[in-house]
Formats: structure tokens, C-alpha cells, sequence
């Protein structure tokens, strides 16, 4: 008796991992970003509100595949759910539709056109140096924009692929310049 609860535990935690796991769980979990709001909508936090901002079809996609990276640890040239470094989740990001930007953070500032950061919508690029001088070593994705609040989706060294505010003290201070390729 004791040996079949075990049993039926297990296959009940398999299934749950499966379904949780699986592409289709993921693309349930975005599927609201391109339908209209409702009473069955999600919170309206910066998160879930942000691809359903973005301009255009593009940016909208660029977004939702790189918040699906989200949680994904850093590695230094990496670009895959194993480990992913900043430039390698814009890369990345932006290659889901077609669009092939650099492959490093500083050349990725020279494609597109530079803008105002006030002016930055989802879909645009955040430039930093992030040790503080004027060396452009580190990108992030737009995924919300208000006036005074700029959500950005990055790849951090510490704790990997995560979402920050630019007008936090830390990331606005090495903040460089803004660029929108859409």
C-alpha cells in the first residue's frame, strides 16, 4: 500500500511538472498579450501591461520571447535557456523575427537610431555602462514605458535574466543612451 501512494505521488508531481514545463504552458502564459483585455485579464502590473504597449507585432514578440528567458542564470556569452548574457538575450530576442542586431553590447548601440530616453518605447534598447564610465558594456529591452517609470528586461551577472527600473538609482546612473531599431 505504502509503495502505490508513492507511486501515484510521483506520476501526479511528473504531470505537473510536464504541464508546467511544457511550450504549450508557456505560450499560455503570454496568450493574453494579444487579446483583448477582459474580465479575465491578468493584473495590470508593468509586466504583464508591457508587450500589449509595444508599437508593433515585432516588438510585441521580441518582448514576449525575451520575458520567456526570464529567471534563466548568466553566462558570459551564452545565449540559450542554459545561460544567457545581455547581449545575448537581445540578440536573441530580436532574432524570433528575423531581425539579426551585433552580437555585443557596445556595437549594438550603433545600429538603430539613437532617441531620447523619454522617448524610449517597448522594443527599445538601453545602453549602459555599468561600471560606471562612459564604455557602453551592458543592454537591456524596454518592456514598459510611462513617464516616469521605464521597465527593462536584462541579464545580470548576480541573479541572471530579470526585469529592473531604469529610474532606480543604481541603473540610472550609468545609463548612456537610448536606441530604438523598429
Amino acid at each position: 500500500m505504502h509503495v502505490s501512494r508513492i507511486w501515484y505521488l510521483a506520476l501526479g508531481l511528473a504531470s505537473v511538472a510536464a504541464t508546467a514545463c511544457s511550450p504549450q504552458r508557456a505560450l499560455q502564459k503570454y496568450s493574453y498579450l494579444t487579446e483583448k483585455t477582459g474580465s479575465n485579464a491578468p493584473p495590470a502590473d508593468a509586466e504583464a501591461a508591457a508587450p500589449a504597449a509595444a508599437r508593433d507585432p515585432q516588438a510585441r514578440e521580441v518582448i514576449r520571447t525575451a520575458m520567456s528567458y526570464k529567471g534563466t542564470p548568466y553566462k558570459y556569452g551564452g545565449t540559450s535557456r542554459k545561460g544567457m548574457d545581455c547581449s545575448g538575450l537581445v540578440f536573441t530576442s530580436f532574432q524570433s523575427v528575423g531581425k539579426t542586431l551585433p552580437r555585443s553590447s557596445s556595437a549594438m548601440a550603433q545600429a538603430g537610431k539613437a532617441i531620447q530616453v523619454k522617448q524610449a518605447q517597448p522594443g527599445d534598447l538601453l545602453f549602459f555602462a555599468s561600471n560606471g564610465g562612459t564604455r557602453i558594456n551592458h543592454v537591456g529591452l524596454v518592456v514598459s514605458a510611462r513617464r516616469d517609470r521605464t521597465e527593462f528586461i536584462h541579464a545580470t551577472t548576480k541573479d541572471g535574466v530579470r526585469t529592473d527600473i531604469l529610474q532606480d538609482g543604481y541603473w540610472d546612473k550609468r545609463f548612456r543612451k537610448a536606441v530604438t531599431v523598429f
